[in-house]
């Protein structure tokens, strides 16, 4: 047996609602994806200020710092670019995948709303 309440929810998530969470986090996912990308870009054109390429900066990155050596400010502030863009990256990966599961629900609750209706409850 259905309640009214679980009726009510499915009524909710498949309706407006749902779209609009679903809306949200592909729009969050696109903006943070934008901002990732470009936090990359400006960490490349940060690195060329001090001569350094793409490839410099990314064994840098993966390496970290020597205690032993002493890094330029604009090296530091590259490669903290690239942590905040690669991280931004993944929190938009996130989202995308938050955002399809939110769409398969979605079209589930709608299909269980239509079957109840086929079957003349609620």
């Amino acid at each position: 047996m259905i309640s009214r309440e679980d009726r009510r929810w499915l009524e909710l998530s498949a309706g407006s609602q749902g779209r609009r969470l679903q809306q949200l986090t592909f729009g969050a996912a696109a903006f943070l994806a934008l901002v990732g990308a470009i936090n990359l870009g400006l960490a490349l054109w940060i690195g060329r200020f001090e001569g350094y390429h793409a490839g410099e900066l990314a064994r840098g990155w993966i390496s970290g710092f020597q205690l032993q050596q002493h890094y330029s400010g604009v090296y530091v502030e590259a490669l903290g670019r690239i942590t905040l863009g690669v991280l931004q990256l993944g929190v938009a990966l996130y989202f995308a995948v938050k955002g399809k599961v939110a769409d398969i629900e979605r079209r589930r609750h709608q299909r269980l709303l239509d079957a109840l209706g086929e079957c003349g409850i609620g």
